[in-house]
């Protein structure tokens, strides 16, 4: 069970909590990418029992062989790339072997988009200080995902099932606190409809 929920988090909700998030500012759209599922099982058989970085090198090479030569940002990288490159897949390919990729770093374009970026106003409702989220309705979903979690997962949530409903009525008010709640249930509802626990 554990392992089935660890694998659950990590390809579903990972990237809503963690993972590469970009956000660029409160009240603008969030972007997180999630995890591969099958790289992510070959994290947990292959790499964490192998060091150093080829088998990375290797399985970039094998996504995008383009990908594979564009120089990285952490000069380690690219030290060991260097160091390591002739026992890589890449040294064997007659185009790619030899190939490197610049980036393009164009510091104008990156400065207008971030003022573009900051001269829409933030998504509200016009006049209102508060986000367009209604506490009482987030509330009304945290006590029904809780419901829902307890019924169907009573192992896990039979003894914080109590702390947790006290927990979500005393911040029923508060935006951020019971809207946070209310996504963080909302991804444990949705892994449990995923593997079917509970049904």
């Amino acid at each position: 069970m554990e392992h089935r929920l660890e694998n659950h988090y990590m390809n579903y909700s990972h990237a809503y909590h963690a993972s590469e998030t970009l956000r660029p500012g409160l009240g603008r759209d969030s972007f997180s990418p999630m995890k591969s599922k099958t790289l992510f099982r070959i994290h947990r058989s292959l790499l964490s029992k192998i060091r150093g970085r080829k088998v990375g090198f290797d399985l970039i090479y094998k996504l995008n062989p383009l990908v594979s030569v564009i120089p990285y940002e952490n000069e380690k990288y690219n030290t060991e790339y260097r160091e390591r490159k002739e026992n890589l897949l890449v040294a064997h390919d007659p185009v790619f072997s030899n190939a490197t990729v610049v980036p393009e770093v164009n510091l104008e374009k990156w400065q207008r988009a971030c003022a573009e970026q900051r001269s829409h106003p933030p998504r509200r409702v016009a006049g209102a200080t508060a986000p367009v989220s209604n506490p009482a309705s987030d509330h009304d979903m945290v006590l029904r995902y809780l419901r829902t979690c307890c019924d169907r997962l009573p192992e896990l949530f039979g003894g914080i099932k109590y702390a947790l409903f006290h927990h979500a009525n005393l911040r029923k008010d508060r935006y951020l606190d019971i809207n946070t709640l209310k996504n963080k249930l909302g991804i444990i509802v949705y892994h449990l409809d995923l593997m079917k626990i509970g049904r």
